[in-house]
């Protein structure tokens, strides 16, 4: 039995180019995260009117909202309307930096982490107080 402590995430992403990382990200948690994590995230990238409001209750309902930084995140319509969602819901924010990349981020107003396990466990023990403090 898993005893470790449930933190819900909604991942935002380019999801034609960057659908596998959320895949990548969920499979390295079951042995490098410190909690369990439940994902929240939508599983297509409709974007219509039943997505916003899905979109809205998924992320009023998680600790935290982790966008992946990927070369067309910048630019993607449905990650834009997440982040915006996150903020009307006061979600905690946090931007997720590929190892050896240096993509553009989303927001210089939200914290960008790399992608390392040690630095995403310190986060997701209290996300809202690391997002306020960083």
């Amino acid at each position: 039995m898993n005893n470790r402590e449930i933190r819900r995430v909604y991942l935002a992403f380019e999801f034609e180019r960057d659908a596998q990382r959320r895949t990548t990200f969920i499979k390295q948690s079951e042995s490098q995260c410190r909690f369990l994590l439940e994902d929240l995230s939508l599983p297509s990238a409709v974007h219509d009117l039943h997505w916003q409001r899905e979109a809205q209750y998924r992320i009023r309902q998680s600790h935290v909202v982790i966008i992946f930084l990927g070369e067309d995140t910048h630019t993607s319509q449905g990650v834009l309307d997440e982040l915006s969602l996150a903020g009307q819901a006061g979600c905690p924010t946090i931007q997720l930096m590929p190892q050896g990349k240096h993509y553009g981020v989303i927001s210089d107003q939200i914290p960008v982490l790399p992608y390392r396990w040690n630095r995403l466990n310190e986060m997701l023990r209290n996300p809202r107080a690391f997002v306020q403090n960083s």
